[in-house]
C-alpha cells in the first residue's frame, strides 16, 4: 500500500509538470494559429517558407516510441516497472508539446518589409545584427533595435538573413 501511495505521487507531480508545459504549449500554438491566419489576411503578399518536417517528424517518433516503451515496460524488467511507465509516459507528454513547439519555430511568412515568426511580427528596419549561436547548436540569434533578442533554427535564421540582406538593397535604389 506504501509502494502505491508513492507510485501515485510521483506519477502526479510527473504528469502535472510536463502536462502543465504541454498545454501551455498548445495554447501558444493555437493562437499562433490565429495570429498566423490574420497576419495572412492583412499581408495579402505574405509567403509562407516552411522548414523540412523532418525534425518535427523525429520528435513525433521518439513520442510513439516512449508511448511503446511504456506499454512494454514490464517485459523488459520485473522490478519497478510502474516507475519506468510513468518515465516513459512523462516523456511522452514532454515530446507532444515539442511537436507544437516546433511547427511554430520551423514556419516564417515573409513579406517586403517583413516577416511574421513565433506569434510575433517583425519589421526588417528593426534588426540590429545576426549573431551565430556558439556550442553543438548553431541557432541564429537575431538582435532587434528595441533591445529583444530572438533565437531561431539555423536554416530559418539565414533565410530572414537573406531577406533582410536583399531588403536592405532594394532600400538602397
Amino acid at each position: 500500500m506504501k509502494d502505491t501511495i508513492i507510485e501515485i505521487a510521483i506519477a502526479g507531480i510527473v504528469f502535472a509538470y510536463f502536462g502543465y508545459g504541454t498545454v501551455k504549449t498548445i495554447r501558444e500554438y493555437r493562437k499562433y494559429k490565429e495570429d498566423a491566419e490574420q497576419y495572412k489576411e492583412n499581408h495579402k503578399d505574405a509567403e509562407l517558407y516552411r522548414r523540412p518536417a523532418a525534425f518535427t517528424v523525429f520528435i513525433g517518433c521518439v513520442c510513439v516510441l516512449c508511448v511503446v516503451l511504456a506499454i512494454f515496460a514490464g517485459y523488459m524488467t520485473d522490478k519497478q516497472v510502474s516507475y519506468y511507465r510513468i518515465a516513459y509516459i512523462g516523456i511522452a507528454i514532454l515530446f507532444a508539446g515539442l511537436i507544437f513547439e516546433s511547427i511554430m519555430k520551423r514556419q516564417v511568412y515573409f513579406t517586403e518589409d517583413g516577416f511574421f515568426l513565433d506569434d510575433m511580427s517583425f519589421r526588417y528596419r528593426m534588426i540590429e545584427d545576426f549573431k551565430i549561436r556558439k556550442g553543438m547548436v548553431k541557432n541564429v540569434k537575431i538582435h532587434f533595435a528595441d533591445g529583444r533578442e530572438m533565437e531561431v533554427p539555423r536554416k530559418v535564421g539565414y533565410e530572414i538573413q537573406n531577406r533582410y540582406d536583399a531588403w536592405k538593397e532594394n532600400k538602397k535604389k
